[in-house]
């Protein structure tokens, strides 16, 4: 991101598990913001309960 910034407008973004998951989302969501990205889309794979899930993640 840093070599592109000003130039990504979008990022995808997935994990396993939102908030517990294997990819630390919140520094690379900081990053974003940083170089430029207006939109980050954070998708997760599975989840028992996703409104939970989606707090965790918030939170």
């Amino acid at each position: 991101m840093k070599k592109m910034k000003g130039q990504v407008r979008l990022r995808h973004l997935k994990d396993e598990k939102l908030g517990n998951g294997i990819v630390d989302i919140k520094p690379i969501v900081k990053l974003a913001e940083e170089t430029g990205v207006e939109y980050c889309f954070i998708e997760q794979d599975h989840s028992p309960d996703p409104m939970a899930s989606t707090k965790t993640s918030i939170d």
